[in-house]
């Protein structure tokens, strides 16, 4: 192929470059040149290949993937996928030549494949060594190109992959504990639990209304002493409890409120950090339902994921 053939009849692959895509057709591959990319089930390690499509005097259709001729089922069955990233003719030759993808970024591609191992030393290493190109990165800004931007998303999705490793690992690690402390649990909490109900019952039923008698009987035997006239320093101090041999056992005053008006009492606490929190979160679960609450509406934004 010369630089020529890239000038006549290429108009679908001339019109991607500037980001005007055609139909993409799996059977009518068109001219062009691409690079596919790949990933390694097993490692991880995604690779580039340039890629050439072209038509020859016949009409048939011949393909190259890294300079191997491909046949033509193969080549239909790419077609779709490789049609998305077309690139120049420049860059398919320098490419060829044993340049580097300029968007390769050398930190991500070093560090696509699986570390020789899960510890936690190769891992924290793993992630400084991201940390420093990601950081040079973030002090660039805003993508300006194309290229910035795939290399910053490759760089992403490596700490995406690292962050699911480190997860699995801590849960494994952590699993044998959690395994342990419910054993642990199941064997004394269903005796604590047992305990606590029958203390509870106990006061509820026979404790407190008891003490609660005894304490209207003081409140009352208070008030003839002072109808009679004896002065309010010499009623004699009543204790109101029970128990003998342990400890005893009070009535003691426990604030609730009870909400007497909704509308009121959320307008004068509206400004409360907690409220907001918990406002916002009825919001946004609104939102993604698609549903517009007074008071709100739903913005939609595009964010990299």
């Amino acid at each position: 192929m010369t630089e020529t053939e890239t000038k006549d009849g290429w108009e679908w692959w001339r019109d991607a470059l500037e980001g005007r895509f055609g139909p993409i057709d799996a059977n009518n591959p068109q001219c062009g040149f691409f690079r596919s990319r790949r990933k390694n089930k097993q490692t991880g390690e995604v690779t580039y290949a340039p890629v050439a499509y072209w038509y020859d005097k016949d009409g048939k259709l011949h393909c190259q993937i890294d300079g191997v001729d491909i046949e033509e089922t193969t080549a239909l069955e790419a077609w779709p996928y490789v049609s998305r990233r077309p690139i120049s003719y420049e860059l398919f030759r320098a490419v060829r030549n044993g340049e580097p993808w300029p968007d390769e970024n050398s930190v991500v591609v070093d560090h696509n494949r699986a570390p020789v191992d899960d510890s936690i030393e190769a891992i924290a290493e793993r992630i400084d060594d991201l940390a420093r190109e990601a950081e040079r990165m973030l002090k660039s800004g805003a993508a300006q190109d194309q290229a910035a931007a795939d290399q910053a998303s490759d760089l992403a999705n490596t700490f995406s992959e690292l962050q699911g490793k480190i997860d699995n690992l801590h849960k494994v690690e952590k699993q044998p504990f959690l395994d342990g402390g419910r054993a642990v649990d199941k064997k004394w909490f269903g005796l604590r639990d047992r305990a606590d109900n029958l203390k509870r019952r106990l006061k509820a039923v026979i404790v407190g209304p008891w003490l609660s008698k005894k304490n209207e009987e003081a409140q009352a035997a208070a008030a003839a002493a002072l109808a009679k006239g004896t002065p309010p320093e010499q009623l004699p101090e009543v204790k109101t409890t029970a128990g003998s041999s342990k400890r005893s056992t009070a009535l003691r005053t426990v604030a609730t409120a009870e909400v007497t008006d909704w509308i009121a009492l959320l307008t004068h606490v509206q400004e409360h950090p907690d409220i907001r929190a918990a406002a916002q979160k009825v919001a946004n679960a609104s939102a993604k339902a698609g549903i517009e609450l007074p008071g709100m509406k739903i913005v939609k934004t595009k964010v990299a994921a």
